[in-house]
């Protein structure tokens, strides 16, 4: 192969970057015979005196000897004598041979020392016909700098001819300081020179690529070094979470991903939401434009803001990345999906609720409904509360308390504190729902109606009875129903003639907000006059916030009768608490024996009742003595029968205290029939008792006194 001189390279190609390799396995031997005469004669022309020989830059000349004594030597001739100039001379020579290599190009003249200007020739030496190549932007290409993995750049090249030069010469990419690029295509990829020509390159994967182009004939290859352009990118990760959840009017909870660079990328992202529901906006923190870079990359987090009247459904969005780079716009997107929700909680039904019994209202309800896609991404909760107007102490109880199917109906019932003082607060019902992270709230409102403090007294039981003069009433019950009330009642009764007063069990009555009941006995001492009445009433008295509240109630008849007979009882009283009882079961027998003791001096006390007042609550023992009744939880009532005319009768039942430490009995002994000369004989009353604590019986463990 031939090798341009590098004058003529520079000349030919100053702004190209080429490599020419040679070699000089093709230089050709042309042949001048010397002699024979005094000629010089050139082989292949057949020229001669001057012998004209004619050659390639890299060639040789050779001169054979036929004869004579001659030499070649290189210089000019005047008309009849040469001056060598030095660049060969052969020994004078009658044979043999002598060569030279002509390495660049010009016109030599040579001659024969022995005979002047008698003997000449020259050698013409001239390039061979050859291509070459240049590429005029090797560095980016047109681009003329960093492109996408989605883009490409251009490399404008020549190809020219020297010397006739006409041979098909064919392109190739060829790696350089990093692997060829893909792709990489010349355009033509062969043609006959000379002819122009683009490479188009580009690369999937961001770095800096540095290649070569090369063009070669099948002999002369030339190559273009340097060829180079940077592939940068950039990316934005899955949002994480990859939904989000909203309410109508509000704002999402954040998603969060990453901006990141890729090779040498150094330019700016800007982000975009679409798919919206009209008048949504995306919201970035921080705001962009953004500069990620492969060691720095950008995290952002995102919300939603939508408005009122978006409709509540499931909306498709995309997460747009966008960059421009020489003129170049990349798109990278993420999707991801935005889910509106509502939910509907009804008017109550009724709108307005009374307190009642117990300071607990009547039920309102409420109707809850909610958006198809309320539990897509996880159970969607919806709860109730009063969040205002509720009197100090109110509460609401609602029903289920929490909802997650839907449609579904929830239920309210309100309650105040006893003694609250009457009104008609307008109380409003909260709503909020909870889906996915995100939260809405809506209200209701309730009218909550509180009555005044008040209680009622229940007709009396019995209301019409007859007893005798100098004697005790059976038992009369009366029920307390408060509304709104709790605290002590005092009762008393009304229109009670001379000799007849009430005794009532217990003296005073605390009312917790719950019904309750105590009993009177009538009783008619001997100033009594034996009649009809039925102007009688029972009473009760309250003060409750300071204001008095009362209620009564009449019996419809009490008759008084003159005794049939009378007597004189004196009766006593007792309350025991034993202590034998069975072994390691319970230490101290857990019930109490209560023993009257009476005394009958006069007649036979006739169809006698012994009515038994406790201070606390008591529970009869019904199988020790089954003549006995529990009239109220403090009061017992027994028919002990006839008492005879004697001492010493004794008349006795147990009760088992109901967790008390102490407990008092007052009883009476009273007669349908027969009158009492002394009734303060008739009523006895029994010291304190102190309850011994019935310990535990564990298996395997002894019971110990307390």
């Amino acid at each position: 192969m031939r090798l341009l001189s590098l004058e003529l390279r520079k000349l030919l190609f100053g702004s190209a970057i080429i490599c020419v390799s040679a070699t000089a396995a093709n230089a050709a031997i042309k042949h001048v015979n010397v002699g024979a005469g005094i000629i010089f004669k050139d082989v292949s022309s057949g020229t001669s005196n001057p012998a004209v020989t004619t050659i390639f830059v890299g060639d040789t000349v050779q001169w054979d000897w036929l004869g004579g004594s001659h030499s070649s030597t290189s210089g000019a001739c005047g008309a009849s004598s040469c001056t060598p100039d030095g660049l060969w001379d052969s020994p004078v020579m009658s044979s043999g041979s002598f060569s030279h290599t002509f390495n660049t190009p010009g016109t030599f003249h040579y001659f024969c020392r022995p005979h002047q200007a008698q003997m000449q020739g020259m050698v013409n030496v001239i390039l061979p016909p050859d291509f070459s190549l240049s590429i005029s932007n090797s560095n980016g290409g047109t681009v003329g700098g960093p492109i996408f993995p989605s883009q490409q750049t251009v490399f404008n090249g020549n190809i020219l001819s020297f010397n006739g030069y006409s041979n098909t010469v064919s392109l190739t990419c060829q790696p350089g300081a990093s692997a060829t690029p893909s792709p990489c295509t010349p355009n033509p990829a062969s043609a006959v020179a000379p002819f122009l020509f683009t490479i188009t390159a580009g690369a999937a994967m961001p770095g800096h690529y540095d290649f070569s182009a090369q063009a070669t004939d099948g002999s002369l290859t030339h190559t273009a070094t340097g060829l180079n352009f940077d592939v940068v990118d950039f990316g934005i990760s899955v949002p994480s979470p990859s939904s989000l959840t909203t309410f109508p009017s509000a704002t999402t909870t954040a998603t969060s991903f990453n901006l990141t660079g890729a090779g040498a990328f150094s330019g700016t992202v800007s982000l975009a939401c679409s798919g919206l529901p009209n008048g949504a906006t995306c919201n970035f923190l921080p705001a962009g434009p953004y500069s990620p870079t492969a060691d720095n990359p950008v995290n952002v987090n995102m919300t939603v803001t939508v408005p009122i009247a978006t409709a509540a459904q499931d909306y498709g969005l995309t997460l747009s990345a966008t960059s421009i780079l020489n003129n170049n716009t990349r798109n990278i997107v993420q999707p991801f999906t935005l889910h509106v929700v509502s939910f509907t909680a009804g008017a109550f039904s009724p709108g307005s609720v009374t307190i009642g019994a117990g300071n607990i209202s009547n039920v309102a309800t409420t109707h809850l409904t909610a958006t198809a896609n309320f539990n897509n991404s996880g159970p969607g909760i919806v709860t109730l509360a009063c969040t205002a107007g509720l009197p100090p102490g109110g509460a609401c109880s609602f029903s289920p308390g929490a909802v997650s199917n839907f449609p579904s109906d929830v239920s309210v019932t309100t309650s105040v504190p006893f003694n609250t003082n009457a009104g008609s607060p307008a109380l409003t019902v909260t709503a909020t729902g909870n889906s996915s992270g995100a939260s809405a709230s809506q209200t209701q409102p309730l009218t909550l109606i509180v009555p005044a403090p008040s209680f009622s007294l229940g007709t009396p039981s019995p209301a019409s009875f007859t007893m005798v003069n100098n004697s005790f009433s059976q038992p009369v019950t009366i029920k307390i129903t408060p509304t709104n009330l709790a605290g002590v009642i005092t009762p008393s009764c009304g229109n009670l003639p001379t000799g007849v007063s009430c005794l009532f069990s217990p003296s005073t009555i605390n009312v917790n907000g719950a019904p309750t009941t105590f009993a009177v006995v009538f009783e008619a001492n001997g100033a009594a006059t034996p009649s009809m009445l039925n102007n009688i009433t029972i009473n009760g008295a309250a003060t409750i916030n300071g204001n008095p509240v009362n209620s009564s109630v009449g019996l419809i008849q009490l008759t008084i009768k003159a005794p049939d007979s009378s007597t004189t009882i004196a009766s006593s009283l007792a309350a025991v608490n034993s202590v034998a009882n069975s072994t390691l079961i319970n230490v101290g027998e857990p019930n109490l024996t209560i023993t009257a003791t009476v005394d009958n001096t006069g007649n036979t006390y006739s169809a006698a009742v012994w009515e038994i007042n406790f201070s606390k609550p008591v529970a009869l023992v019904a199988s020790s003595n089954p003549n006995c009744n529990q009239v109220l939880p403090a009061v017992v009532s027994c028919n002990i029968g006839d008492v005879a005319v004697s001492t010493g009768n004794q008349y006795s039942f147990k009760v088992a205290p109901l967790f008390e430490r102490s407990v008092e009995a007052h009883s009476l002994l009273t007669s349908p029939s027969v009158g009492s000369n002394n009734l303060a004989g008739n009523q006895a009353s029994a010291p304190a008792v102190q309850i011994r604590v019935r310990p535990l019986a564990r298996k395997g463990l002894v019971p110990k006194r307390p």
